[in-house]
């Protein structure tokens, strides 16, 4: 069952302290590629997260591109793994505490939550 969702920017995600304080047992990264290396480095190995409760997402390449005109935005196959990640959660035995987050926590983890929110009460 998920119990909490929150929503986040890389830095908090980072702090062990954060998590601890609100029980994070899962998290969501929306990270452009050139966070990924220093994200799991500095957080998954060093802070001690079991990988398996790491999932995340790559965007877009930002190197191979000229401006945010050039993003294509989300892609059905980012809805889709959500998806596919929320199914996981939810055969879960105990609570989850999933933290969402992205660079800035404004704009991709706030969408990401919505659609878990929506999957979590569509019924």
């Amino acid at each position: 069952m998920i119990e909490k969702i929150v929503v986040s920017r890389i830095d908090s995600a980072m702090k062990k302290t954060f998590l601890e304080r609100l029980k994070i047992n899962h998290i969501v990264s929306f990270l452009d590629p050139q966070y990924l290396d220093n994200f799991y480095n500095n957080y998954i190995y060093n802070i001690g997260v079991d990988k398996a409760k790491w999932d995340y997402f790559i965007l877009f390449d930002v190197e191979h591109r000229t401006s945010y005109e050039d993003y294509p935005g989300p892609q059905k196959f980012h809805v889709e793994r959500l998806i596919e990640i929320y199914k996981k959660l939810i055969e879960q035995p105990e609570s989850i505490n999933i933290l969402i987050h992205c660079t800035a926590g404004i704009s991709r983890s706030t969408a990401a939550s919505l659609i878990l929110l929506y999957l979590i009460h569509k019924d």
